[in-house]
């Protein structure tokens, strides 16, 4: 089956190109709030019983101004939905079902650095060792790490925040996924566990999400049964049906942290004797 995820092909962020905008909103008070709001910014607008409507010269500099000079909360947010067009277009019923709402624009103006870390794939990797009872190495946790453009490095917490902010978790996950195989590779880490974290809710089908992932591996010359893809000790697994789906992917081992720290694997080889270095 070869399929591809156009969720996992890439990041969209603002672009300073003409756009229509057409905000959705049933609530009067909202409206009434969003006119303020658009009146420091631009004085001229359509107003329709549910709608509103302005052409910007500039998208990614509207809704800079918009940020900074934004009164909604998270709670509002929820309820206004936008929908971008080209420039003169006219808006159809299609693209009032793909709206997003406030937050997911507002979040791409405030993760910019995140998106362009992600567009120059500006990540590393700290490699944590893995010790057995006898503390001998069995395995590398891959840390990914941003790269600022001051070269300062950017947590994880943020990127995976923002990633969830604005809706870009399949992409990231994959490119954290392929900086990991490609970063043990150049190390020469071919005869050792490597722990790749990723995000369940990324992998939608194991098949073809995790395709260009193991492609990469091979083309390096890693051992599938080597990869431990490892769920994000942050994240909450809350469809434990989703996550058997994907434990019973045939390439690759599948493992997650419970909270005693041990690791519940689908891998022989693995005990409840393996722990983090830092756990010892």
């Amino acid at each position: 089956m070869d399929e591809k995820c156009k969720r996992c092909d890439g990041i969209k962020g603002l672009r300073e190109e003409p756009a229509t905008i057409v905000f959705i909103l049933e609530n009067q008070l909202l409206k009434d709030k969003l006119k303020r709001q658009l009146a420091s910014i631009t004085s001229k607008y359509q107003e329709e019983e549910d709608s509103i409507t302005i052409e910007v010269s500039g998208l990614r500099s509207f809704f800079e101004k918009f940020y900074q000079t934004n009164t909604f909360s998270e709670l509002e947010g929820e309820d206004i939905w936008i929908v971008v067009l080209s420039s003169g277009e006219m808006l159809k019923n299609y693209y009032v079902k793909n709206a997003r709402n406030l937050n997911f624009w507002l979040s791409l103006v405030a993760c910019s650095k995140y998106i362009k870390i992600l567009e120059g794939k500006k990540l590393t990797v700290y490699f944590h060792p893995i010790v057995n009872k006898d503390l001998s190495v069995i395995g590398f946790e891959c840390l990914i790490r941003g790269i600022d453009q001051d070269g300062s490095l950017v947590s994880p917490a943020y990127l995976f925040d923002c990633a969830e902010k604005t809706d870009s978790i399949f992409y990231f996950d994959r490119t954290c996924r392929e900086v990991a195989i490609r970063k043990s590779a150049e190390k020469g880490l071919k005869d050792v566990l490597i722990f790749i974290n990723f995000v369940p809710t990324s992998i939608y089908n194991p098949e073809t999400c995790l395709k260009t992932t193991i492609e990469l591996a091979d083309s390096y010359n890693l051992k599938h049964e080597n990869i431990v893809f490892e769920v994000v000790e942050t994240h909450k697994v809350e469809d434990i049906k989703h996550l058997r789906n994907i434990l019973d992917f045939p390439i690759g081992v599948f493992a997650a942290d419970n909270p005693d720290g041990y690791l519940i694997s689908t891998h022989r080889h693995f005990s409840k004797a393996s722990k983090r270095l830092d756990r010892l």
